[in-house]
C-alpha cells in the first residue's frame, strides 16, 4: 500500500504529504546489557513436518531475503497481543531479555515465527549478536541469510554468536525461530568484538504508541528497591531508583509515586515522589518516611507519563 501511494505521490505534492503522515516510527534504546527488548512478530506458521521449516512464509513480502524498510510496512499492530497474525504485523515489548511467543502467539505448537527490528547505527562497525532460541533459529541481516541453528534445545542466554557488520543508517534485522513443543523463545543482543554491550545503536519499529505502551516499555528500564541504613545511629529507610531511557525523543516528564500498606490498608501516601526527563538517565538515592510501628509493609509504586499511569511491581519489607 505505502508503495502505491509512493507511486502517486510523484504526481501529487499533497498526495506525498499524505504519505510522510501515515509513516510513523519510535525509537528504543537497547538495554544496559545490548539486548532487543521491542520487535515485531509475524506468525505463527504451521509446520507439520522438520523439512517445513525451511519454508518461505514470507513470499507476500517479497521472501525472507528481502529487505524491508520500516516505512515499507503497511501497519504494526500495538497494544493487546493478537493470538493469530500471520497477516500483519504485531509489535511486542518483551518481560524480561526473552521474546516468548508462546504467551501471544497460539497455536504454540509445531509452527514457526518471524520476528524483526531495523538496527540504527550511526557508523559502519563490527558486531557480534548473541543470539539464545527455543527451539532452531535463522537469522538474515540485511537480505543475507548469516546464521541457521535447525535445533531443538531450550533457551539458555548467547548460546550462538555471530559475528556481523553493520552499516551506517537503518539494518533490518529478521529472525525465523521454529517450534516443537514446550517454551518457544529467543533472545538477542549486540556485543562488540571484545564482548561488551554495543553503544550508540537504537532499536527502530514503525508505529504509533500510545503513551500507556509507552509506560510499559519505560517499566522496564526503571530499578526500584528499598534499603535500610543508618544515620545518626538510627534506622532510616531509602529509596533507590536507576533508570535508563529506553524510548528516544520522548519530551515528557516521568513521574513515580508510591504508598505505603499493611495488608490492604494504607499506612503512608506519597511516599515517593520521583520526577525526571524521560530522556535522561537517572540514579536517586532519597530517604522514605518509615511506619512507625514493626511489622511487614508492601510499598505500591506508581509511573506517570502524559497524564496515564501504571502500576509497578510491589515491593515487600520488613520494618
Amino acid at each position: 500500500m505505502v508503495k502505491l501511494l509512493r507511486k502517486l505521490a510523484l504526481a501529487s505534492g499533497w498526495l506525498l504529504l499524505c504519505v510522510r503522515a501515515l509513516s510513523a516510527q519510535v525509537l528504543f534504546s537497547l538495554d544496559v546489557d545490548g539486548y532487543i527488548h521491542s520487535w515485531i512478530v509475524r506468525g505463527p506458521f504451521p509446520v507439520r513436518q522438520p523439512e517445513d521449516i525451511h519454508v518461505d512464509f514470507l513470499t507476500a513480502l517479497g521472501g525472507e531475503s528481502a529487505v524491508l524498510g520500516w516505512n515499507e510496512v503497511d501497519s504494526v499492530h500495538w497494544g493487546s497481543p493478537v493470538q493469530q497474525s500471520k497477516n500483519f504485523w504485531q509489535g511486542v515489548i518483551t518481560e524480561g531479555i526473552v521474546l516468548s511467543f508462546h504467551r501471544f502467539l497460539q497455536p504454540a505448537e509445531f509452527g514457526v515465527a518471524y520476528a524483526a527490528v531495523w538496527l540504527r547505527s550511526p557508523r559502519r562497525q563490527s558486531a557480534v549478536l548473541k543470539v539464545g532460541s527455543d527451539d532452531g533459529v535463522q537469522i538474515w541481516l540485511n537480505g543475507k541469510k548469516i546464521h541457521e541453528n535447525p535445533v531443538y534445545r531450550s533457551w539458555e542466554p548467547d548460546a550462538d554468536e555471530i559475528p556481523v557488520q553493520l552499516k551506517a543508517g537503518d539494518n533490518f534485522l529478521l529472525a525465523k525461530v521454529s517450534q516443537g513443543r514446550g517454551g518457544w523463545q529467543l533472545s538477542v543482543r549486540l556485543c562488540s568484538s571484545d564482548g561488551e554491550p554495543l553503544r550508540g545503536v537504537r532499536v527502530l519499529l514503525p508505529g504509533n504508541l500510545t503513551s500507556q505502551i509507552k509506560l510499559q516499555a519505560i517499566r522496564k528500564s526503571l530499578r526500584l528497591r528499598l534499603e535500610a541504613r543508618y544515620s545518626d545511629k538510627k534506622p532510616v529507610l531509602v529509596a533507590v531508583l536507576r533508570y535508563s531511557p529506553v524510548l528516544q525523543d520522548l519530551p515528557w516528564d516521568l513521574r513515580l509515586k508510591g504508598a505505603i500498606y499493611r495488608g490492604n490498608r494504607k499506612i503512608l501516601d506519597n511516599v515517593l515522589r520521583f520526577s525526571w526527563n524521560a530522556t535522561k538517565p537517572v540514579h536517586f538515592v532519597r530517604p522514605v518516611p518509615a511506619p512507625e510501628k514493626p511489622g511487614i509493609y508492601e510499598l505500591k509504586p506508581r509511573l506517570e507519563l502524559n497524564g496515564n499511569s501504571v502500576d509497578l511491581e510491589g515491593i515487600l519489607f520488613f520494618w
